[in-house]
């Protein structure tokens, strides 16, 4: 299913919280942040270990907790997807018009500069 084009252009944060050899990754939601401030600045070690109070237990010490802040569905990865997908049709437009496009250019090419040569071959053109 698809996401809308407006869920799309606002990448939502996670925090990942990990000891140990637990891991666990929340989303942070826009509204708990303070208007003006970014989404990762509430991903910190005690907003894990609210979120999750036993996240360390049995897997060490608080000391071994990492919190970790990324998005997804980010611009650049939108935009990396996009310019990907803008040069593969590009290219296949190119390679599906490219037989048409030698042969307009080298008609047009010989009856501009008036090559004897081709000259036969767009006379056969034009009588048919």
């Amino acid at each position: 299913m698809h996401a809308p084009v407006a869920d799309a252009a606002n990448p939502v944060s996670f925090c990942k919280c990990a000891c140990g050899q637990n891991v666990t990754i929340i989303e942070l939601q826009p509204k708990l942040s303070k208007p003006g401030t970014e989404d990762c600045v509430q991903c910190t070690k005690s907003f894990c270990l609210q979120a999750q109070p036993d996240l360390c237990s049995g897997a060490g010490a608080n000391d071994d907790l990492t919190a970790f802040c990324f998005q997804r569905d980010s611009y650049k990865d939108e935009f990396i997807v996009y310019l990907f997908l803008v040069t593969t049709i590009g290219l296949l437009l190119f390679a599906w018009t490219r037989p048409f496009l030698e042969q307009f250019l080298r008609v047009g090419w010989a009856e501009q500069h008036h090559v004897a040569a081709v000259d036969a071959y767009v006379g056969c053109l034009h009588t048919q």
